[in-house]
């Protein structure tokens, strides 16, 4: 969706083509209404997948509370630091919750927080730190980019990475066929150099 579109959408209601999408354009409007910075830009960029400086843009042009404004507002209270220190330390203000579950959202928190929306990982936040839901929703939108981040950077891992002998650094090396393994355990019996090894590097020979 570009991002004409996409305005047209929450302003005029263009191609909305089932219910998920009108609550959801509904939930935008109802947050504009009231100034909510950081669930309505998070459900736009929910509705939309417009890159995170279209979505400020457009919540600019919906409202009279800028996105940028608001946020940094909210970063530089004590509230938003404090509860941030918290959360980085693994300090639990939360009296209430017992030892199995404060390990149990702590894990989530670190793993998992991708597969949470607003109002789950707002309120997965709330019960691991005391804080007002504006700090603990723009403490989760930080968390979600950074994992987001993350996770691009292990992709581009994965495709740089390259297989190297473990013994000279080779990457001239081959997978080591079952037929092979077969033929020579049964010629040379269970002493074979093939035996449990599945890589030879063709540079020195190595196996492994």
């Amino acid at each position: 969706m570009d991002y004409n579109a996409a305005k047209r959408m929450i302003t005029n209601g263009e191609g909305l083509y089932n219910n998920a999408l009108i609550s959801l354009v509904r939930n935008i409007n109802d947050n504009i209404d009231s100034n909510n910075v950081t669930q309505g830009i998070l459900n736009i960029k929910k509705l939309t997948h417009l890159e995170d400086e279209d979505v400020i843009k457009l919540w600019n042009e919906l409202t009279t509370n800028p996105a940028e404004e608001h946020i940094d507002k909210i970063k530089q209270s004590e509230e938003y630091k404090n509860t941030l220190y918290c959360l980085h330390k693994g300090i639990i203000t939360n009296e209430h919750l017992s030892p199995e579950r404060i390990s149990y959202l702590k894990n989530q928190l670190k793993r998992d927080i991708e597969y949470y929306d607003i109002k789950d990982g707002t309120l997965m936040i709330r019960n691991l730190v005391n804080c007002s839901d504006e700090v603990a929703r723009t403490i989760f939108i930080d968390l979600m980019d950074i994992r987001s981040q993350e996770k691009e950077q292990e992709r581009q891992s994965q495709e740089q990475y390259v297989p190297k002998c473990p013994t000279c650094g080779s990457p001239d090396i081959q997978k080591i066929s079952g037929t092979k393994r077969w033929v020579t355990t049964g010629l040379f019996g269970v002493a074979s150099g093939d035996l449990g090894k599945t890589m030879v590097c063709k540079n020195c020979g190595y196996k492994w």
